[in-house]
């Protein structure tokens, strides 16, 4: 029987929350004889080389890296080892509602032109307790378990303390931090189901307002590309061969996704939303710092392998710009461009390099500061052949979006 959809996981030491991915994929709605799950082990310390024994309803594919592949090399080992026509990305750590896989798949039966997003129905949940969570995560669990008395008399037993423990949260804090490793809070039962959505949260994210101005279709967003995260999109592997794979040249946290995302999008590809592909990212401790940094780094990155107005327009995020205002800033940059394709070169080139620099100094703890300098632009004649242009647009009376912009990054 051919395989319809193969489900990549991507995962570095986080067991038993991958275990969990794996037992909420076992209770699909979608034919699991028509499925298959990789789960990519990118040189993993702790117990996650035991999936190797893992039993499953679906065909079942562990496959371990001894060294490590980084995010993107991890991903594109499992595009290889891919045998569906759909390949549907999903981080190790998430869980899924049982029609994920199916509502995925009925976007494909009219075209494969696609990507499938199901970015904004993501909610948080709680699954293992960490001896390092934030004083905050641990506050947020608390506030459910004091919600749900029956749940923490549940979880004290399987915690083997007494519910006491639970209940006043400077002695649960004092619980957790004694622990020398993570505890399971749930069992294969619980997520079967569903008891896990009492430990959920609706997860905070930047979509919705998109979504309320450009549909589901996205239409008339530039900026689609941003919705291909892979803890939760699909593609057809078609198209994934098409464009390329993930490039390796992103190290750590981030825009390797995003990368592959706009080089579908330059491709005439289709960005759908669903919001009834629900999933539910698993919490775990980390670093925002550490996040931030390899951000930065990447996201220079990303302008200089793709030195073009959506990408670049992007690191005014960086200055507080909304994606609406960005959207208009290169919807403008657009119209400009057809209305005077031979004109007022040198400024859009100039509005592309500066943008590049955001990025770049914020990845050396820099501020955002003197940006023509940084550019290589600070000689005169540069300078007055872009005020010359700057100022026939002023005249012409339109781009107020693209112009306000330019005064913002001219300011810094």
């Amino acid at each position: 029987m051919s395989t319809d959809v193969s489900i990549i996981l991507i995962s570095h030491n986080k067991y038993p929350q991958n275990l969990f991915a794996l037992y909420s994929l076992e209770e699909q709605t979608y034919a699991l004889t028509r499925m298959e799950v990789i789960l990519v082990d990118d040189s993993s310390t702790d117990q996650t080389i035991s999936l190797q024994d893992y039993t499953a309803p679906f065909l079942f594919k562990y496959c371990r890296s001894d060294t490590n592949l980084g995010r993107a090399g991890a991903k594109n080992f499992g595009v290889e080892k891919a045998e569906g026509k759909i390949v549907i990305f999903l981080d190790g750590e998430v869980m899924v509602a049982p029609d994920f896989v199916a509502n995925h798949l009925r976007h494909y039966d009219a075209e494969e032109e696609i990507t499938v997003s199901g970015d904004s129905s993501h909610f948080g949940t709680f699954s293992v307790l960490y001896p390092d969570f934030s004083k905050r995560q641990l506050k947020r669990l608390h506030f459910f378990l004091r919600k749900e008395p029956l749940l923490m008399e549940r979880l004290a037993q399987r915690l083997s303390v007494p519910a006491q423990t639970l209940r006043v949260f400077n002695s649960f804090d004092r619980y957790t931090r004694s622990i020398k490793q993570p505890k399971a809070l749930l069992t294969k039962k619980d997520i079967a189901g569903g008891q896990f959505k009492q430990l959920s949260f609706p997860a905070s994210y930047f979509h919705p307002f998109i979504l309320k101005k450009y549909g589901y279709n996205l239409t008339g967003f530039h900026l689609a590309w941003t919705f291909f995260i892979t803890r939760n999109v699909s593609v057809s592997k078609s198209l994934l061969e098409a464009v390329g794979p993930f490039s390796e040249e992103f190290r750590g946290w981030g825009s390797e996704d995003w990368e592959l995302g706009y080089r579908l999008y330059k491709n005439g590809v289709k960005f759908i939303e669903d919001p009834g592909i629900v999933s539910y990212h698993q919490e775990h401790p980390f670093s925002l710092s550490n996040r931030r940094g390899d951000q930065m780094q990447n996201y220079a990155l990303f302008t200089m392998l793709h030195p073009e107005i959506e990408v670049c327009a992007l690191s005014l995020g960086f200055l507080k710009k909304n994606f609406v205002e960005i959207n208009n800033i290169i919807e403008d940059y657009y119209i400009l461009s057809e209305q005077f394709p031979g004109e007022f070169a040198h400024s859009r080139q100039v509005f592309i390099k500066l943008t590049q620099q955001i990025p770049l100094l914020l990845a050396e703890g820099k501020p955002v500061a003197r940006l023509l300098q940084h550019a290589g632009l600070e000689k005169e004649a540069d300078q007055e052949k872009l005020r010359g242009e700057l100022e026939a647009l002023q005249k012409i009376g339109a781009y107020r979006h693209y112009l306000g912009a330019f005064d913002l990054l001219l300011r810094l």
